[in-house]
C-alpha cells in the first residue's frame, strides 16, 4: 500500500521543482486541479497512467513518485521499427503524453475491444497478426 504523505511530498517536490503551479501541472497532465489538491494533500494516490501523465510532465519517473507501482507492474522490452518508433514519438508529441502512455492506452483499448466481443476488431486483429507474420517469414 502507498504511503500517501510519502507521496504528497515527492509531488510537491518534484512540482516545486518544475517551477509549476498546481494549475499548471493539471493542465499539462490533463489531471483536475482538484485531483491533484488530493494528491499533494495526502488524501489521494495516483494509479499508473495518471503517475506516469505526472512523471512525464514534470520529468521524473513515475516510479520515483510512488515507487510501490514497481512491485505491481513488470517492465518489458518492446522493439519497434525505426518508422513505427517515429510515429509513436510524433503522436506522443502531438499529445503531450508518453511514449509508455500510448502504450498502455492501446492496450486498454484492445483489451476492452476484445473483452467486450468486438467481432469486427477481433477479425481486423488477427489479419493484422497473419499478415505480420507472413513478413517475417
Amino acid at each position: 500500500m502507498t504511503d500517501k504523505k510519502a507521496f504528497a511530498e515527492r509531488l510537491l517536490w518534484a512540482r516545486s521543482k518544475a517551477g509549476m503551479s498546481q494549475k499548471e501541472l493539471a493542465e499539462k497532465s490533463g489531471i483536475s486541479v482538484p485531483q491533484i489538491n488530493r494528491y499533494e494533500s495526502g488524501k489521494a494516490v495516483p494509479r499508473l497512467r495518471s503517475a506516469m501523465r505526472l512523471g512525464h510532465v514534470l520529468g521524473v519517473d513515475a516510479y520515483d513518485l510512488v515507487p510501490e507501482l514497481a512491485s505491481s507492474t513488470k517492465e518489458l522490452s518492446i522493439s519497434f521499427t525505426q518508422d513505427q518508433a517515429d510515429d509513436l514519438q510524433k503522436l506522443a508529441d502531438e499529445t503531450g503524453r508518453s511514449v509508455e502512455e500510448l502504450v498502455l492506452y492501446f492496450l486498454e483499448y484492445a483489451r476492452k475491444k476484445l473483452g467486450d466481443g468486438d467481432p469486427k476488431f477481433k477479425a481486423a486483429l488477427e489479419e493484422r497478426i497473419a499478415a505480420h507474420k507472413k513478413e517475417s517469414e
